[in-house]
């Protein structure tokens, strides 16, 4: 097996394991029972900096039992020693901010700690790229960093004092409700989740250990390096096909917490999805949508023909045609810009637009503009994965494109 893939789909793993562990705090569940609107901390953000606390110790934590104790004993803790940096919220929002940023530096993408580093980057960016972030920069910094201002990922209220973030509004961020409340839905309260984790781990520092034997050295800065635009092509998308396959399939639980379960989500005004199990299912669904897609003798990209661009033209009459419809005007537009940028490079993308604006046939375009050889794609509608919406969510609807090229 390829060493990249073989550190990658571990990684992949780990951090689906990890990956909406910032919802087991108090502002998210107070959110899902519909008591607060806004968090300062988006969960991806709380999923990473909760992570890069646990991997600090997870070397000396080598059964369940003692994973499950340390998560229990001192994680909340030092996530509430955070609230001591200032009295004054947003210098503790800067703080959170600069900590993620630290651990995204080029120095923790060494090939000893690689591995860790990659899937807290999963855990964050499993919905949205960190800003900045584009298809340039995935291949030159995959830990580019973010703001605080005006953030997706940390976010203030308001600018006057009236609706501005408050102490409070962060406390509700940093806190995990205490172990013996909490009876089921805590990830590390479930052996099998601790197990999961520890099994990923061990199977990332065996194949970081080969990568290190290797006799070309390992550059994350390196434009040529695989190893990126793995973490980014293949890696992200199949931790994202998961996480929407296990919320697709999410089931309406108690109506309310009187048991102390966290969950993961809602559905019909009903909690859905313990959190444990919402982990421990996206997890197991990424590993076999890595190994499906890029481990098996025969992958998906080895079951699908390659396709030149003289080909498709030929067998696909549709992308030759242009329409004069002005609601599809942006789809003629695709070939003549993006084929400029025509690569064997792979990509992974997102259309967005409401229903009626020409999204499938402009998946189909913009893949055959951008790729010269086309092995792999998928483009597929959200409807496929949910239950149809309500038509004013039907207006802002989107659709997946991830294409790749013969290797």
């Amino acid at each position: 097996m390829n060493v990249y893939l073989k550190m990658l789909a571990p990684v992949t793993v780990l951090g689906a394991l990890i990956h909406d562990l910032g919802k087991c705090c108090v502002s998210f569940q107070e959110k899902l029972a519909g008591n607060l609107g806004y968090e300062p901390i988006r969960h991806e953000t709380m999923s990473f900096f909760m992570g890069s606390l646990i991997f600090k110790e997870i070397h000396q934590l080598a059964t369940p039992e003692s994973l499950r104790d340390w998560c229990n004993g001192q994680l909340p803790r030092l996530l509430r020693r955070v609230l001591r940096v200032s009295p004054y919220p947003e210098m503790v929002l800067d703080y959170v901010c600069q900590t993620v940023n630290a651990r995204l530096t080029a120095e923790h993408w060494r090939v000893e700690q690689v591995g860790l580093t990659s899937a807290l980057w999963l855990a964050l960016s499993h919905h949205r790229l960190p800003e900045g972030a584009d298809s340039e920069g995935l291949v030159e910094a995959p830990w580019v960093a973010f703001s605080k201002s005006r953030s997706y990922f940390i976010r203030q209220r308001g600018e006057t004092e009236y609706d501005a973030t408050t102490v409070a509004d962060i406390e509700q961020n940093l806190t995990i409700p205490l172990s013996a409340v909490a009876t089921g839905g805590l990830p590390w309260n479930n052996l099998d989740w601790c197990q999961a984790v520890l099994t990923a781990y061990k199977e990332i520092k065996l194949a970081e250990r080969q990568l290190k034997r290797r006799s070309r050295d390992f550059d994350i800065l390196d434009e040529h390096n695989p190893y990126t635009q793995g973490l980014a092509f293949m890696a992200r998308p199949a931790l994202v096909f998961a996480d929407y396959l296990d919320s697709s399939q999410k089931k309406p639980s108690i109506s309310d917490r009187d048991k102390g379960e966290i969950y993961a989500n809602t559905i019909d005004g009903m909690f859905a999805d313990a959190l444990d199990e919402h982990l421990l299912h996206t997890g197991a669904y990424a590993r076999g949508y890595f190994r499906k897609m890029f481990l098996n003798k025969r992958t998906l990209m080895d079951k699908a023909p390659s396709l030149s661009r003289t080909s498709r033209a030929r067998q696909m009459k549709g992308v030759k045609f242009t329409s004069n419809d002005p609601r599809y005007q942006w789809q003629n537009k695709i070939g003549e810009q993006l084929a400029q940028q025509a690569s064997d490079q792979p990509f992974f993308g997102c259309v967005i637009g409401k229903t009626g604006s020409g999204k499938t046939r402009g998946n189909v375009l913009t893949m055959h503009a951008m790729k010269k050889s086309l092995r792999f794609t998928c483009a597929i509608g959200l409807q496929h994965w949910f239950s149809r919406p309500s038509p004013p969510t039907r207006r802002r609807s989107s659709a997946w494109i991830c294409a790749t090229s013969p290797f």
